[in-house]
């Protein structure tokens, strides 16, 4: 919904679209990240909004891809939520997974630049993965993502596609997710009695 902010240079509220919402938490996040909740999604200056949304409405516009603007729990009003246009469930249809996509692709792409009318033999193969590897191993160590890998050998490099003068790698990757849900399993014990990993652990599997 629209809703409405107070403007400190003209002293009045001001109608503001919730495309501002959207974009103010853009600005506030990092590749990697979610664009939404307390951190990065939070409205500031809000005096009103349009529309109060229940559960219900938020369920009903994220089944079609709408990201909601609400409060919840008293928390204040924020972005909600984070999907893509696509309605194909995969790792993709979040946006901090999409946008960290984005920033690899350039990323890598740009390393190889390094490597255009080189020899397209394995010498070169193990340059494109000795400079790649790295970049990946340390967004792995970040938690930027949870892992990567960059093949580029005999495998990828067909006769067909040395004969073309492509040179070919594939990059495997497991984006970071973000937790959308937070569960609590509360578990109360007797006085005296010794709590172990091994029934938190199960507990959480419940």
């Amino acid at each position: 919904p629209w809703y409405h902010t107070y403007n400190p240079t003209t002293r009045e509220d001001e109608h503001t679209p919730p495309c501002a919402a959207a974009l103010a938490a853009f600005a506030r996040t990092q590749p990697w990240e979610a664009p939404a909740g307390p951190n990065r999604g939070k409205l500031l200056n809000i005096t009103n909004i349009d529309i109060e949304l229940n559960g219900n409405d938020r369920f009903f516009l994220g089944e079609n891809r709408i990201n909601s603007i609400s409060d919840i729990n008293g928390l204040g009003t924020m972005v909600l939520a984070q999907q893509t246009a696509t309605t194909q469930a995969s790792s993709l249809d979040r946006i901090g997974p999409r946008m960290m996509l984005m920033r690899i692709e350039k990323a890598l792409t740009t390393l190889m630049y390094a490597l255009l009318f080189e020899g397209n033999s394995p010498r070169t193969w193990n340059r494109a993965m000795m400079i790649a590897q790295p970049y990946l191993d340390n967004l792995i160590a970040a938690e930027r993502i949870y892992d990567g890998k960059f093949i580029c050998n005999r495998n990828t490099n067909s006769n067909k596609n040395i004969a073309n003068k492509v040179m070919s790698a594939v990059c495997t990757l497991q984006l970071l997710q973000h937790a959308e849900i937070i569960l609590v399993t509360f578990l109360i014990s007797q006085i005296g009695q010794t709590i172990s990993e091994q029934e938190i652990s199960a507990a959480a599997k419940i």
